[in-house]
C-alpha cells in the first residue's frame, strides 16, 4: 500500500523559489514605534477626560481589551484608533491649563 506524501509538487512542476527574508508579511508588520510609548499616550489623556477603559474604547470603536493591552505596553496603536486617540489628546489638552 502506497501513501500520499503531504506537501510535495506533483512531478514536473518546479517548486516555488523562496520567499525574500525582507517581503515575507511585509504588509503585517507595524512601522517601529516612535516618541511616546501607547502607554502614556493612552493614560494621560484618558485620565485627563476622567473615562474609564471601557467608555475610552466606545469612544474610538475599539475594545476595552484593546485599550487595556496598549496600556499595558503589550500592543502599538494604528490605524483609525491612533487618529481618533489623537483628538482626544487634543480635547484633554485643552481641558488642562498649562
Amino acid at each position: 500500500m502506497t501513501e500520499k506524501k503531504r506537501g510535495r509538487t506533483p512531478k514536473g512542476t518546479p517548486p516555488k523559489p523562496p520567499k525574500e527574508p525582507g517581503k515575507m508579511g511585509a504588509a503585517l508588520r507595524f512601522p517601529p514605534l516612535t516618541g511616546d510609548p501607547p502607554r502614556d499616550r493612552v493614560i494621560s489623556p484618558r485620565r485627563a477626560l476622567g473615562l474609564s477603559q471601557k467608555e475610552l474604547a466606545e469612544k474610538i470603536w475599539v475594545t476595552q481589551r484593546a485599550v487595556a493591552a496598549w496600556e499595558g505596553g503589550y500592543h502599538g496603536i494604528s490605524g483609525p484608533a491612533l487618529n481618533l486617540l489623537e483628538q482626544l489628546e487634543r480635547q484633554a489638552k485643552k481641558r488642562t491649563p498649562a
